[in-house]
């Protein structure tokens, strides 16, 4: 029996529509421009995305919708300015132009894939040659969750990049008045060049969260603002 041409083509349409929705039903179709990450298959984070699917066209929108990590949080630990565009807008591609090559590694994609699974507890292991920001490392620290083997080995896989000098470079921006305030935070004086150590030897206490102000910080343990402030202010004079 001969089948004519017309049944031939409904028959191959008809294969290849329902081949797409089953793809579709287990994930695994995925038109151009779609930014769904895959999931676990197995093991306690099954049916979650992994983060080991970010991919470099991801804005930090993209992934705070995915992963539940606020793009606020992103654009702090890469310390992307927002004063540009908003933190949503920025993409992890982005961070391989802004940041540029590093003496001992990159941060890029990858960066923001190893950053996000430690942030929410995931397995990823990162190429050997990411690195990740001291202000994301922080920002880990702060959380209280990670491994103290975990933060040995970030160190040393940190890097202090001067962003802030392209920023300047590119938009002439006037050099930063570094003057304690009441909305300084303690990633301020990070920012400024005082080391962790330092701050924690003038305050006698633990700095665990970079966007504490210090003002407040300082209310909460019921510590004088002023006395501080003239010490950390005077490290800071010394700087310039």
């Amino acid at each position: 029996m001969r089948l004519s041409t017309r049944i031939i083509g409904i028959g191959i349409t008809v294969f290849l529509l329902g081949s797409i929705l089953l793809l579709m039903a287990f994930g695994l179709w995925k038109t151009e421009g779609t930014k769904v990450p895959a999931k676990f298959t197995s093991g306690v984070f099954s049916g979650q995305s992994n983060p080991a699917d970010i991919r470099g066209s991801y804005s930090f929108a993209d992934i705070e919708k995915h992963f539940s990590i606020p793009a606020t949080v992103l654009a702090d630990a890469f310390q992307m300015d927002t004063s540009i565009k908003s933190a949503g807008e920025y993409k992890a591609k982005d961070l391989e132009e802004l940041y540029g090559e590093q003496q001992t590694g990159e941060i890029g994609t990858d960066s923001v894939k190893w950053f996000t699974a430690l942030y929410l507890g995931m397995p990823y292991v990162p190429e050997e040659t990411t690195l990740l920001p001291q202000s994301a490392i922080a920002i880990l620290n702060g959380l209280g969750t990670i491994d103290e083997t975990i933060l040995h080995n970030l160190d040393a896989h940190s890097a202090t990049p001067a962003v802030q000098q392209v920023v300047v470079e590119q938009t002439h921006v006037e050099p930063l008045e570094m003057v304690i305030k009441g909305n300084t935070t303690y990633g301020d004086l990070l920012d400024w060049g005082l080391s962790r150590s330092q701050l924690e030897e003038v305050l006698g206490f633990e700095v665990k969260d970079r966007a504490l102000k210090l003002r407040d910080d300082l209310a909460a343990r019921s510590l004088e603002f002023s006395v501080y402030k003239t010490k950390l202010q005077s490290m800071l004079d010394s700087l310039l």
